[in-house]
């Protein structure tokens, strides 16, 4: 069910997208990512309530974020927590759904909570996750905004996916660092178990019993060490990321991974040698750096990439420092594969140039400004219609002091800004640096922070100049054509698509009676036309409305008329069709012939009588001749030739 479609410039689509990426790279923790995800949504789609769902580890679609509504209402509100089964409907058929108030199976898909829902739209996120958003108006949402929101949805996938890992990895790490503790605890147990055992032995022999004792309780140290070694070593395997050991010198001892496919080489090739001796040349660098940082005892952080099985994979290192008993002994560097959040970030980053580009080469103007009204962005088209060199010259300037012509329309701007939210072809006029003035029209929005707090104006202003000069024009013409029209004594109408009278010069209202008040809009053939002439009138004009033809256009016709107290008189009538926004009207030029009919009727009348002389008596000349003599007297009166010789005469 369609209610109208909502007013969203493509300005505002883009807002939504870039506040959108923001949103889903402002943090790696997922609750974190998501709350500020369905805020954004909310704020910037002007949603009643939004939640996010996502599934758990055993597939379930649980509520994670949520804004408008607390998450333990959630919690505790059985018609929402009801929606499972509508939702993986959703996920499986990877449709978004849109719902208005109307619709019979609106509660399905929104559980009334607040007596306010009148709009419901559901974006699945692949097959992990459901965007869950509710309107209170029903003007609001579309399917420009739906499919703007799954398109996006492939983007918080993956945003969802990269926190997951994130999340697991870490703990993952916990788990990996409390065993090295536990293993560098039972090591220094070991070696102070061994230092015992030396003192005592020489000390005395007779304490070879004790050291007996203590080489048997080293031995089940050292099978607990082997154990615990076994199980780190598990742990490691079990983890995504890959562990490598270094000595001293800086070179491979041993892997520790799970990811073997992701290795450069089989670890047969590079155990026992450097990293400059094996992996590609563009690392060396990134290797000195880091174990010059190690040698000084500090934790080294970097990222490089690698071509592995003809794909380009990012990884993400922590190479630290390996202490045993205060002496350094090596190093552990912990390498995790970051391929998909490069991708992500990549993506992030085309986004900002797409909209860069967009902003950089737009015809019409972008601005920003904050609430005191100074300028804080502005696109390169605007410096240009302006007439400033850069965009430094501009930025900071007051638009109400600098650029209206008139300083105070801008608060009458902010004031219908104010009242409505946003301000569509709103028109004024900006001067430029020389002091010529510039009619423009702006859209525009207030732009909001995190907690829905204006920050300030941005919008879009067109250059209204050429528009201006050409409106200027067609008035001038138009006036021109007015006082033509109007000063004319023929009779000049005009009737529109829909047979209604569209013009009435004043010499139709001399001839007709009606003012123009009373016949503009009004059915031309209901009023001026006798009735009985109705039915054909009618029906040559169903036709005259799809062609522009007609048998009464290009030539003069001679028809009867209806005046305004009811009286017919005979008129000239010249049409012609003129194509108006794509439909046909008509223009008629008329005369009142009722003096021209009667001097026809005269002449007719003597034309008669004089046949009738000459029918009854061939000498009556003399009345024949006076005849003739008044014939032509009444044509050479309606300016045409005398009908007839008069013999005897010049």
């Amino acid at each position: 069910m369609n209610y109208g479609k909502p007013v969203r410039s493509s300005l505002q689509n883009l807002s939504i997208s870039y506040e959108f990426a923001l949103a889903i790279g402002n943090s790696l923790n997922l609750s974190e990512m998501l709350h500020e995800v369905i805020h954004t949504m909310v704020h910037k789609t002007n949603a009643h309530r939004g939640i996010i769902w996502v599934k758990n580890g055993e597939q379930e679609l649980q509520p994670v974020a949520s804004a408008g509504i607390n998450m333990g209402d959630v919690l505790t509100q059985s018609g929402i927590m009801g929606l499972q089964n509508v939702f993986n409907q959703i996920l499986k058929s990877q449709q978004f759904v849109l719902r208005y108030k109307d619709d019979d199976d609106f509660l399905q898909y929104c559980p009334v909570l607040t007596e306010k829902e009148e709009s419901v739209l559901i974006v699945p996120v692949t097959n992990v996750a459901i965007l869950h958003l509710v309107y209170a108006s029903r003007e609001i949402v579309d399917t420009t905004l739906a499919n703007l929101l799954a398109s996006l949805s492939k983007k918080l996938s993956v945003a969802i996916g990269a926190c997951t890992a994130h999340e697991n990895s870490i703990k993952e790490i916990q788990v990996r660092e409390k065993a090295e503790k536990e293993l560098r605890k039972k090591t220094e147990q070991l070696i102070s178990s061994e230092k015992e055992l030396q003192r005592l032995y020489e000390e005395s022999e007779q304490a070879r019993k004790s050291l007996l004792s203590i080489l048997e309780d080293v031995a089940q140290k050292e099978k607990a060490l082997k154990e615990s070694e076994s199980k780190l070593n598990s742990i490691l395997s079990s983890i995504d990321d890959t562990v490598l050991v270094f000595d001293q010198e800086g070179r491979f001892i041993t892997p520790k991974h799970s990811l073997k496919g992701q290795l450069y080489t089989t670890p047969e090739k590079f155990i026992g040698k450097k990293p400059s001796e094996v992996m590609p040349s563009h690392l060396n660098d990134i290797f000195l750096d880091a174990f010059d940082k190690i040698m000084k005892g500090q934790v080294a952080e970097y990222d490089y990439w690698l071509k592995i099985k003809g794909k380009t994979l990012w990884f993400s290192v922590k190479h630290s420092p390996r202490f045993i008993d205060g002496e350094l002994m090596g190093s552990v560097a912990v390498v995790r594969d970051i391929t998909e959040r490069k991708k992500a970030e990549e993506a992030l980053r085309e986004s900002e140039e797409k909209y860069r580009n967009i902003i950089e080469n737009i015809q019409d103007v972008f601005y920003r400004s904050d609430m005191q009204g100074n300028l804080v962005m502005m696109s390169p088209s605007g410096i240009k219609l302006l007439g400033y060199d850069s965009i430094e010259d501009i930025v900071g300037l007051n638009a109400a002091k600098t650029l209206y012509a008139v300083p105070e329309e801008r608060d009458e701007f902010l004031k219908v800004l104010g009242k409505k939210g946003v301000v569509n072809d709103y028109e004024t006029t900006l001067k430029k640096t020389d002091g010529t003035l510039v009619p423009v029209r702006m859209s525009s929005h207030f732009y909001l922070d995190k907690s829905g707090n204006p920050l300030g104006v941005e919008g879009l202003l067109s250059d209204l100049t050429e528009r201006k000069a050409a409106e200027e024009s067609v008035r001038e013409s138009e006036e021109k054509l007015r006082m033509i029209t109007a000063s004319a004594n023929d009779t000049i109408i005009m009737m529109d698509h829909e047979g209604t009278i569209s013009y009435w010069n004043k010499a139709a209202e001399r001839m007709f009676g009606y003012t123009e008040e009373e016949v503009i809009g009004k059915d031309l053939h209901e009023i001026l036309v006798p009735e009985r002439f109705h039915a054909d009138f009618f029906k040559g004009f169903e036709g005259f409305k799809v062609t522009g033809q007609g048998a009464a256009l290009g030539k003069p016709l001679e028809l009867d008329a209806v005046g305004k107290g009811g009286k017919e008189f005979p008129v000239e009538v010249s049409l012609s069709a003129v194509k108006l926004k794509g439909r046909w009207n008509a223009i008629g030029l008329l005369r009142d012939i009722t003096e021209r009919k009667a001097a026809e009727a005269e002449i007719k009348k003597k034309a008669d009588e004089l046949e009738k002389f000459n029918r009854l008596a061939v000498g009556r000349e003399l009345k024949m001749i006076k005849l003739k003599k008044e014939i032509n007297a009444l044509l050479e009166g309606l300016g045409k030739e005398p009908g007839y010789k008069i013999v005897g005469e010049p």
